[in-house]
């Protein structure tokens, strides 16, 4: 089994290939209630050594992130509405132990397939939206 730096690598290579890079917009001054908890969740997911990709969600709000404990070097950052979502998310999941996920246009098939691949590599994911046979916790 590869290790998570060789499969940091491979995500990172796929990445570059199939993904603009996104540059920083700016950070919400205001965060909803949601957003506080889904960087508390990412924060405790990540602990001291996880890496984590955040893709669908452009306001993630990073000054936020990082005053809530998150590293944001252990952070890929990917769009979402390339065509290729399910493809960069499968990527992600091979490549980072904890994903945040925000609205992706997937199928349900893709989305059982893509959540079999988490459960395979033991990966968290983080998100809002339902997801067949996902347990919700929290």
């Amino acid at each position: 089994m590869p290790s998570q730096i060789e499969r940091l690598a491979k995500a990172r290579a796929v990445l570059q290939a199939v993904a603009p890079t996104v540059q920083e917009r700016g950070w919400q001054p205001r965060l909803g209630q949601g957003r506080q908890k889904l960087l508390s969740n990412l924060a405790k997911a990540m602990g001291e050594h996880a890496w984590a990709g955040v893709m669908g969600i452009p306001d993630m709000g990073w000054l936020a992130a990082e005053q809530a404990g998150i590293d944001l070097s252990r952070i890929l950052v990917v769009p979402s509405g390339t065509g290729l979502d399910a493809k960069i998310l499968a990527t992600l999941i091979d490549g980072v132990d904890v994903v945040a996920l925000g609205k992706i246009s997937l199928s349900v098939g893709q989305q059982r397939s893509l959540w079999g691949r988490m459960r395979a590599r033991n990966t968290v994911l983080l998100t809002d939206e339902n997801w067949p046979r996902m347990r919700q916790v929290g």
